[in-house]
């Protein structure tokens, strides 16, 4: 089971290497410029991913994040259709930038 969660960790790399050749030559091959744009360039989706897993943290009752249930669910039970409708395009709409690359 361990060796399915890594492969979207490896399919991540993968971008990363896909991209580096291109990041090098439009900044002319200078590393302390490369390093920058890496470091940059991760730097800032971290920063959303994490503010955006706080926020859905700090959103659930302290009850539920101790027992350890999925905010999803409590989402889908308690949201009725509207929530059940724009979390389904969420993740369609995840799915589908994932694809697209």
């Amino acid at each position: 089971q361990s060796i399915w969660s890594a492969i979207p960790t490896m399919l991540q790399l993968l971008a990363y290497g896909e991209i580096l050749p291109n990041v090098c030559s439009m900044l002319q091959y200078h590393g302390p410029s490369i390093r920058k744009a890496i470091v940059f360039g991760s730097a800032i989706p971290l920063i959303l991913l994490s503010g955006w897993a706080a926020l859905g943290l700090a959103l659930l009752p302290a009850t539920s994040r101790a027992a350890g249930i999925d905010p999803v669910n409590i989402l889908l039970a308690t949201g009725g259709d509207a929530i059940r409708s724009r979390l389904l395009i969420l993740a369609v709409s995840a799915i589908g930038t994932t694809i697209i690359g």
